[in-house]
């Protein structure tokens, strides 16, 4: 159950961490594929990256050497590495063609998708039918094999492009090592590719995440949704109250809540946007919220409603008010303190007053009331 752990664990491709560029990164133009990365890097207590292909590609990750400890990368040895990849070719059996296998990833190969599998570069128009001219690994000539017995079994030909060779074999190398981890698994979204599998197969409910009921897809799945129906509210709140006032207008608040923060922050404290997650996932406010979450599935998993509707509540009231408010500090409170004598009539006997704890959706808002500062 998520409750054993705030949070659980997350293995994150390669391309998806090249992708994001964090090491070479723009503030001004974050991409919404970035900013998922970005999020997912924060609120997973535990992040696991392919060591093997991360440092391949070291000099575009070098973030990865300072983050905090509570992301890993996995040593893999290379016979371990073969191991994995023999695992992910016994899912060629499991391809789903369909009208438009040929065409699946007709594109120019992504220099992101290469860089997974080896520092060489590919001529951008290279085709699947090319792979036979080019010197591959044996554990990736093995996959290659492995896939076109697949698609000949069932039926269809193989794709064209030579970028749907490198998305489908790191997609059952990833396959693999995540069963083999544990972990629920983030992937580049040029790998979706939909396997067909049996039901008695371990990998089945990573074969279409999208229908996944595992607790650690649903817990950043929820994570996202929350976060993403207060960026809404209060976003949208705003841009109305602009339009009325000042009349039309780019929208510019496009960024997700969390990394818009992150960007703030990074561009506020002169840090790379690596040692902003770092410190982010190491902050009071994302422990509390990693908390709240597992809480509320808690409450889910065990159909308590009632515990789920105090967190409802708690969140739909927040929402409401702070839409009204952008701009306006959320949770910046000062006091002053006043020293004072005990009372010493002991003929008086009052209730000791309990402490009470942070309910989820208290902890929850923790987080959220900080990255309004900056929304």
């Amino acid at each position: 159950m998520v409750g054993t752990e705030l949070s659980p664990s997350l293995l994150v491709d390669t391309s998806s961490l090249l992708r994001a560029n964090l090491d070479r990164f723009d503030p001004a133009r974050i991409e919404r594929d970035a900013a998922h990365v970005v999020q997912a890097l924060v609120l997973f207590g535990r992040v696991y990256l392919d060591g093997p292909s991360v440092e391949r590609n070291l000099a575009r990750l070098s973030w990865t050497l300072d983050i905090d400890p509570g992301v890993q990368l996995l040593e893999i040895e290379n016979d371990d590495v073969s191991a994995l990849y023999q695992r992910g070719s016994s899912l060629s059996g499991h391809l789903a063609p369909w009208d438009g296998t040929h065409d699946y990833l007709r594109m120019h190969v992504p220099e992101e998708l290469v860089a997974e599998i080896g520092s060489n570069r590919w001529a951008p128009s290279t085709y699947w039918s090319h792979l036979e001219g080019l010197t591959l690994p044996a554990e990736l000539q093995k996959m290659k094999a492995a896939l076109d017995d697949g698609f000949d079994n069932a039926g269809a030909g193989h794709p064209f492009s030579g970028a749907a060779f490198v998305a489908l074999a790191r997609l059952c190398y990833y396959l693999a090592l995540q069963e083999e981890i544990g972990s629920v698994l983030l992937l580049d979204k040029l790998k979706s590719y939909i396997l067909s599998v049996s039901s008695d197969d371990p990998l089945e409910e990573f074969g279409s995440p999208e229908n996944s009921s595992d607790p650690a897809v649903r817990y950043g799945r929820v994570a996202h949704r929350i976060l993403g129906m207060f960026d809404s509210q209060v976003s949208n709140a705003f841009e109305e109250r602009r339009l009325k006032w000042l009349g039309g207008h780019e929208r510019d608040l496009s960024v997700p809540l969390l990394a818009r923060y992150v960007v703030n922050q990074s561009k506020e404290r002169g840090w790379s946007l690596g040692r902003t997650i770092s410190a982010m996932r190491e902050s009071y406010e994302v422990k509390q919220f990693r908390l709240g979450l597992a809480e509320l599935l808690n409450y889910e998993a065990a159909g308590d409603n009632r515990g789920m509707d105090e967190v409802f509540e708690t969140l739909e009231a927040a929402a409401g008010e702070w839409s009204k408010r952008l701009g306006v500090p959320v949770n910046r409170r000062s006091f002053k303190v006043t020293a004072a004598l005990p009372l010493v009539e002991p003929e008086f006997t009052v209730p000791t007053p309990r402490l009470r704890g942070r309910r989820p959706g208290e902890r929850l808002l923790v987080l959220i009331s900080e990255l309004l500062q900056w929304a």
